[in-house]
């Protein structure tokens, strides 16, 4: 039942100085806020974490093993994103969902399937750790992990936005439309393809065009030099979808240049390899928040492979910079889900 559903009768007032309505409110809660918590998972809330490995997680009745939302600052209505850790030996349940997914593997090792709705032919595909790959939309799947150990991946979505526009779980779940843009069907649709790199149309920096990357972690990354000299990037463009993300590497002891994205929301950084820190602060800190006496301001987050981070913590124009402090590289994989903007820089 949404809140439109819930409401009272409207009362009007009954003098000129008498104001309609209430002086403070609550933000409602999504319709992602409600499936969330109807999954019974722990939801994962704030600036980020140093590994996704340590966070609580709990059994996941709708999709097997066990699983925690990550809802991090500045992301809601705009990138859904979870933890989920499958069991030696074990599979998921098979589902289909209209709105785009992404996975990256942190440990283990094992197979996807997928097949369209109504079809014998089902595309099965290996993974390992630190593979990346893209479910096509509103095709069947589900998750093998044939192997002894636990399986650990995140999970990207653009489900949010979805179940705010439709607000109706049988149409997100249970539609039957082909999206034969998105999927064709072909022998070699998961086969990873070693095709030259493309420049994006939006700011020709490096592209990569596939849809399954078995070692996103240490393969090689072409020379970008936008955040610091040295630093390397390439956007992986997978499924035909849209879902926004990218991957960078920094030099061990080198940072990126404080920058400020113009929102709204945040994207989340994701550490696949090496070590290191960012810090991030309002602009009403100034661009030097620690010379200007507003070093209180300012947040910070270690991480390790497998933590993250935010960009936008406050969802609007927050500074932020990146420090590579391990012994090798910092490899971020950025997810931002739906794009809404371009970064001013």
């Amino acid at each position: 039942m949404s809140e439109v559903d819930e409401a009272k009768a409207f009362i009007e007032p009954t003098g000129e100085k008498e104001r309609a309505g209430v002086g403070s409110w609550k933000v409602p809660r999504t319709p992602y806020d409600r499936f969330m918590e109807e999954q019974e998972l722990p939801i994962y809330r704030g600036l980020g974490m140093s590994d996704i490995r340590e966070i609580p997680k709990s059994p996941w009745k709708r999709m097997g093993g066990l699983g925690s939302f990550i809802q991090l600052d500045g992301t809601d209505g705009k990138l859904g994103m979870y933890a989920w850790e499958l069991p030696p030996r074990s599979e998921s349940t098979v589902e289909r969902h209209i709105y785009e997914e992404v996975y990256y593997v942190f440990e283990g090792r094992g197979t996807t399937e997928v097949w369209r709705e109504g079809s014998n032919r089902r595309h099965t595909f290996e993974w390992q750790a630190g593979s990346l790959f893209a479910i096509p939309v509103n095709t069947n799947h589900r998750i093998i992990n044939a192997s002894s150990g636990p399986v650990v991946l995140v999970g990207g979505t653009t489900a949010p936005p979805l179940f705010s526009l439709f607000d109706n779980e049988g149409f997100i779940f249970d539609s039957d439309f082909a999206f034969t843009d998105r999927f064709d069907d072909s022998d070699d649709y998961f086969r990873p393809k070693d095709t030259p790199l493309v420049a994006d149309p939006m700011r020709q920096r490096a592209m990569r065009v596939t849809n399954l990357i078995p070692d996103m972690a240490t393969c090689e990354l072409p020379l970008d030099n936008q955040r610091s000299p040295g630093y390397r990037r390439v956007i992986p463009q997978m499924a035909h979808g849209r879902f926004s993300m990218f991957v960078g590497e920094h030099h061990s002891g080198r940072y990126s240049m404080a920058h400020h994205p113009p929102g709204p929301g945040s994207v989340v950084l994701i550490c696949i390899k090496g070590s290191g820190y960012t810090v991030a602060w309002p602009q009403t800190a100034t661009i030097r928040p620690w010379e200007s006496g507003n070093g209180e301001s300012v947040m910070r987050q270690d991480y390790r492979a497998g933590g993250m981070v935010v960009n936008n913590p406050g969802g609007t124009g927050w500074f932020h910079m990146h420090h590579s402090t391990g012994k090798e590289p910092l490899r971020l994989l950025v997810f931002g889900g739906i794009p809404q903007g371009v970064g001013i820089q």
